[in-house]
């Protein structure tokens, strides 16, 4: 089934006979097939209707619906009414149909737009009808036979007035001599292709503009005329549809050939592209009215005097960016002549100016300095030049540098600076640059939120940090590798908050992220220790007040608040976690309100009773990673002063580490003292009344006491049952393993282990 030649016997055996076979082992059967059966089973005399099949089975396989195709040859020869030639505007499936001339008629087809008719037997373009589709738009006849003069092709595409593609190639009569003369030839012969509105764009390639002008040249067109014809058919492509002259903002002029130009009637235009032209100057073209322009790229023409462009550059003030390489300056040296032209800008240095950019590459201020020192400054105008120049050409035209709220003049080589102008910037940056001192920058004067000096060279802190004092509002430093501050270590930066911190108090420090770190509450702290004006006392109140007021490093509040019955904010929850606390009687001063404390990663040595006994509502308290003289005294204080703690986290809190660690028993030593926990650092208390319903020393029914002694109760046996300590271990040695041991009733009295799910 799969040989050709099979399908092939097949089909010519049955479809002679069968007007509705359609398929053929599950593959439909093809307009070709059918063509190769009909032509196998007629005879020699008759072959001209197996032709006029050809043409009327494709025209049915390319016009008729799906449930009117009959190509049987009797249904097909016959008055067909599967379509109607007057409704059809697209025959793109005629091609390879081993179509002749003499059977072939498109001239009832009156709305035809695309016709493909390539790959045939064609040998005349002009006797198929084509005469009358004068609504085509595209038509295909390459790989045919053939053989009407150019002339009469000629004569044929100026007859069909929408036409805008056509393909001719491997022709007979386009091959002689060369495929290349004869399509020019046509060219120069096709009159409608010297109209400027002429439709045709493509002969198997594209026309090109000069092609046309120099093919009606060399078929004896006059050359005033064609040069007119060159400038109008550019325009006529390059110009959108329905635009007036007046309203369109961008030309592209680009590889015209033109010699000289006229645009004062595109007085809107903000983009001119004239790259590729033989344009000799820029005067009296029309550009110097262009008061709009922005972008003018004059590259790869003949322009040879630089002062023509920068007389353009001082007269457009909107000119953002000129294209000048290629040209004969240029040529001679690539550098020399944007050198050239900033030496006749002095608006660079001393306006604002819109002019930033020669040859796609922006203008940078060493380009400015170095024109501008051919002029020969005086001292006091090149002082801060860089930094002025940097200015201009970083700030937009319009904006007034009183207005700038952000600035980034990092990287920029700059050695001094006058920020006296900037009144509004609120960040600004003057990283990598070659700043050895911020004295005379007037940088006090400003009321920054960011500001970054790093990577410079300034050598005094103590001068930066007076610099700084008037900024309220700085929140953001960063200082790194500069002398003063090479490295960001801790010393270094206590060291720089210990000379910031002079002007401030801990309390009333503005900055909060130092070098890239948020500032931590310890390190004020430590940097206000050396400080006189405070005490220990003094600091540790501080170290309270900071973690009230500031955030961890993530970003997050330490401390919640809620509202009293007076409408008042108490505070409910505090993380004083990491800030070097030695001692909390600085929690005196807090309301009774406080539910959760977290404490972890401090100093802290002991726990005074007294603040203790007011935190009455307190139920979480993590201890964590302190220094805690004793663990049995830390917790009878714990006992005696804080009955509604119910989380308790201790691991590590005591200054000998083995006695609060994770492998040690300090879990049930804990448990057995303050019976009212829940958990101890994530582990549920055996003892407590949640977990069990049997004490040791007690009762072990429903009515048992829970804190341990006394009789047992409903269903229960009084005093102590042996093996309750043994059940106790079991059940904390099982919880540690992590695997949970639910206790139930023993019915005997007291509680046993339930088996596992």
């Amino acid at each position: 089934r799969d040989n050709p030649q099979y399908r092939k016997r097949v089909l010519r055996a049955l479809l002679p006979k069968n007007r509705k076979l359609t398929f053929l082992d599950n593959r439909e059967v093809t307009l070709l097939e059918r063509i190769d059966a009909l032509e196998a089973s007629t005879e020699k005399r008759r072959l001209a209707e197996v032709d006029l099949y050809r043409f009327r089975a494709g025209l049915i396989e390319n016009c008729a619906l799906p449930h009117l195709k009959k190509l049987h040859p009797e249904d097909v020869n016959g008055t067909t009414t599967s379509y109607r030639p007057a409704l059809v505007t697209k025959l793109r499936r005629m091609s390879g149909l081993g179509l002749e001339s003499s059977t072939v008629d498109f001239s009832s087809f009156e709305r035809l737009e695309e016709l493909n008719i390539a790959n045939n037997r064609l040998t005349s373009i002009t006797a198929i009808g084509l005469q009358s589709l004068v609504q085509l738009r595209v038509l295909d006849v390459h790989s045919n036979k053939i053989t009407n003069t150019l002339d009469e092709v000629a004569e044929l595409i100026d007859g069909l007035p929408e036409l805008e593609c056509v393909a001719l190639r491997k022709n007979p009569f386009s091959e002689r001599p060369s495929y290349a003369q004869c399509r020019f030839k046509l060219i120069g012969l096709i009159k409608g292709l010297r109209r400027v509105e002429c439709q045709l764009r493509v002969i198997d390639t594209e026309i090109q503009i000069r092609e046309r002008v120099d093919a009606w040249q060399k078929a004896g067109g006059d050359h005033q005329a064609t040069e007119k014809l060159r400038y109008k058919a550019i325009m006529f492509q390059r110009l959108p549809k329905g635009t007036h002259k007046g309203e369109l903002k961008q030309l592209d002029l680009s590889a015209a050939g033109f010699p000289t130009i006229d645009v004062t009637k595109f007085g809107n235009l903000r983009v001119l592209l004239l790259r590729r032209n033989e344009l000799t100057s820029l005067r009296k073209q029309g550009i110097d009215d262009l008061e709009h322009l922005q972008v003018l790229d004059a590259r790869d023409n003949k322009l040879t005097d630089v002062r023509e462009v920068a007389s353009l550059v001082l007269k457009l003030t909107e000119l953002q960016t000129v294209g000048m390489s290629g040209n004969p300056w240029a040529i001679k040296d690539a550098s020399a002549y944007r050198h050239e032209l900033l030496q006749l800008l002095p608006l660079l240095h001393e306006q604002e100016c819109s002019f930033k950019m020669i040859d796609e590459r922006a203008i940078t201020a060493d380009e400015v300095i170095a024109a501008w020192k051919d002029n020969k400054p005086s001292k006091h105008e090149a002082k801060n030049m860089r930094f002025r120049v940097l200015l201009l050409t970083k700030i937009m035209k319009g904006c007034e540098p009183e207005t700038i709220a952000e600035l980034d003049l990092s990287s920029s080589s700059l050695d001094s600076v006058d920020l006296s102008s900037l009144k509004s910037v609120r960040r600004l940056s003057l990283a990598n640059n070659s700043l050895k001192s911020l004295k005379d920058s007037n940088l006090h004067r400003l009321d920054l939120r960011a500001l970054d000096v790093s990577h410079n060279k300034l050598s005094s802190m103590a001068e930066l940090a007076l610099l700084l004092k008037a900024m309220q509002s700085l929140e953001i430093l960063l200082l790194h590798r500069n002398p003063c501050y090479q490295t960001d270590d801790a010393k270094t930066r206590v060291k720089w908050l210990a000379a910031h911190g002079a002007y401030f108090t801990p309390i009333t420090q503005p900055l909060k992220v130092l070098c890239g770190a948020v500032i931590e509450v310890y390190e004020l702290c430590e940097a206000a220790d050396g400080d006189k004006r405070f005490t220990k006392a003094n600091i540790e109140e501080i170290r309270l007040k900071l973690v009230l007021k500031r955030r961890d490093r993530r970003g997050a509040k330490r401390a919640a608040f809620d509202v009293d019955a007076d409408g008042g904010k108490v505070v409910t929850q505090l993380d004083m976690s990491g800030c070097k606390f030695q001692s909390l009687v600085a929690l005196y001063r807090l309301p009774q309100q406080l539910v959760m404390l977290d404490c972890r990663d401090n100093e802290i040595t002991s726990i005074d009773a007294d603040v203790f006994s007011r935190l009455t509502l307190l139920e979480h308290l993590d201890l964590r990673n302190n220094m805690f003289g004793s663990l049995k005294a830390l917790l009878h204080t714990l006992r005696d002063c804080c009955p509604a703690l119910v989380t308790l986290n201790i691991e590590h809190a005591t200054k000998h580490k083995k006695e609060t660690a994770g492998n040690s028993n300090y879990h049930i030593k804990v448990c057995r003292v303050l019976r009212q926990l829940h958990e101890v650092d994530g582990m549920r208390n055996p003892f407590g009344a949640q977990a069990l319903t049997f004490k040791p020393g007690g009762g072990g029914g429903d009515g048992g006491d829970a804190a341990g002694g006394g009789g047992g109760g409903a269903g229960g046996k009084g005093g102590h049952r042996p093996g309750a300590t043994k059940h106790h271990a079991t059940r904390l040695a099982a919880t540690r393993r992590g695997r949970t041991m639910k206790i139930r009733d023993d019915p005997r009295g007291g509680a046993r282990d339930a088996p596992p799910p």
